[in-house]
């Protein structure tokens, strides 16, 4: 319990974004009408059967057999909580299973989370996030593919690959910085969250009851023993909820604003500019320049801290296409960042080189194993 504790309760950044400085979107078109019967419904039919239930013990099914009943029920409660912006306690709480994952099983870290939340929140969240989507998508910075309809892992390595062949190709230097934040979604500093998304105008009734459900929200970690107690959950967005990717995508955008503005390290592409390639926190970072590069990994560093984001030092790697000098260290920090020819991107193997045999290898492997 004291190793999730310890993740789910980061310190406080340092330094923080001063909000009053900043420029708000344009108002969202987002209804604020009482919640429907319909939207109720479309929201329970979209919830996947044969999901472990949250700790109130509700399952998908009860809710989709229980049809006119539930429903009716469900817009009562809802509409109460809609007005009075509270939660009840167990849509406020989580239980955290745990799966092991490769390495010593005697390191916490080498334990995989899932949270398991009440399924009739999910529903409410649903309903929510369909008010939501697609006015703050039109919000976002093009260079964001993660969580986004029409937007997928193969875009992005398709860019990627086609960057790299064609300064290959053409011999025009490039370096790249494939960034890896510590635990990303377990550490968002909350006040600077309701700060974003009201930056990304999402109206102030939504803000309130986003906040409310966070409002001394708990969990409690299953063991082979039983159940521990409840802790306290003070930062990141909540695992599992429905919600939470287009929260964190807003954190991240904002971030990324912050990183490149103003900054002159960018390349052209596409007629355009492009200093990153995004699906959500998995960032490449790009200049033709090694100085460009440490100035904006660097600007990224500052400004995620503000909002609790930390860069591991130790997963980040740098790469360099058709460099024909030795390049000193980019670094984070007194931290070097290690130079390498291959790199595991979005589940794909990309090289320095532009070859693409070995991540054809790798997934002829793959394959192979599942018809073992």
């Amino acid at each position: 319990m004291e190793h999730f504790k310890d993740v789910l309760n980061q310190p406080t950044p340092s330094i923080l974004f001063n909000f009053d400085q900043e420029t708000p979107a344009p108002p969202l078109n987002a209804s604020s009408e009482e919640i429907t019967r319909t939207e109720i419904a479309e929201a329970i039919k979209s919830l996947k059967n044969n999901k472990t239930p949250g700790p109130d013990e509700v399952t998908t099914e009860l809710l989709k057999h229980g049809q006119e009943v539930v429903v009716e029920g469900l817009k009562h409660l809802f509409n109460r909580i809609w007005h009075a912006e509270e939660f009840p306690a167990n849509w406020r709480r989580g239980v955290i299973v745990t799966l092991p994952k490769k390495g010593n099983l005697a390191d916490c870290n080498n334990w995989r989370r899932i949270t398991l939340l009440s399924i009739p929140c999910k529903v409410f969240c649903c309903v929510l996030l369909k008010c939501l989507k697609d006015e703050v998508d039109t919000i976002l910075r093009e260079d964001q593919a993660g969580f986004r309809e029409g937007r997928s892992c193969s875009e992005r390595i398709f860019t990627l690959r086609n960057i790299k062949e064609q300064c290959q190709e053409f011999q025009i230097p490039l370096t790249i910085n494939y960034i890896n934040f510590k635990k990303a979604f377990d550490s968002i500093h909350q006040e600077s969250l309701w700060h974003t998304i009201q930056l990304y105008c999402i109206p102030p009734k939504y803000v309130k009851i986003i906040r409310a459900l966070y409002h001394n929200s708990t969990c409690r970690v299953k063991t082979t023993n039983g159940k521990t107690n409840d802790f306290n959950i003070v930062t990141g967005v909540r695992q599992g909820c429905i919600l939470s990717p287009l929260l964190f995508i807003t954190v991240i955008d904002f971030v990324m604003r912050k990183t490149v503005i103003g900054a002159n390290h960018s390349i052209k592409w596409g007629g355009g500019r492009l200093a990153d390639l995004d699906f959500a926190d998995d960032l490449a970072l790009f200049s033709h320049t090694h100085v460009a590069l440490k100035e904006l990994t660097n600007n990224l560093h500052e400004q995620g801290a503000k909002v609790g984001l930390r860069i591991s030092q130790e997963k980040t790697k740098a790469m360099t296409i058709a460099q024909h000098q030795h390049l000193p260290p980019l670094t984070i920090g007194e931290q070097d960042i290690e130079y390498i020819k291959n790199f595991t991107y979005l589940g794909s193997n990309v090289s320095n080189t532009g070859h693409v045999e070995k991540d054809v290898q790798t997934r002829i492997g793959k394959a192979a194993r599942v018809f073992q």
